[in-house]
């Protein structure tokens, strides 16, 4: 889709999920990262939230930059760090990334 229509993908991801236990983004090999590189200009990863179950509020911005930081750090080994400038947190609201 990308070579023929020009598309561009964001994938906004979940440290974990409730539907399967034994997903943990930390255990996702690296052996990919080169090919993210390499697609990094129309392939991009963001954070979400911890997990699919997690609805942040407005009073818990040390939770959102603990899970946004650790999220980060793993994204960074799995993409080498080819990551959106914007948080994609509950309901479409985004943050801007400094």
């Amino acid at each position: 889709m990308h070579e023929l229509y020009g598309a561009v993908f964001s994938l906004y991801t979940f440290n974990y999920h409730s539907k399967d236990p034994e997903y943990d983004i930390s255990y996702l090999p690296s052996k990919y990262a080169e090919e993210f590189k390499a697609n990094a200009e129309w392939l991009k990863f963001g954070f979400h939230a911890r997990d699919d179950k997690k609805k942040y509020n407005s009073d818990e911005s040390d939770a959102i930059k603990a899970d946004y930081e650790n999220t980060v750090m793993l994204l960074c080994m799995l993409t080498l760090c080819h990551l959106l400038r914007h948080l994609q947190i509950e309901e479409g609201k985004s943050i801007r990334r400094r």
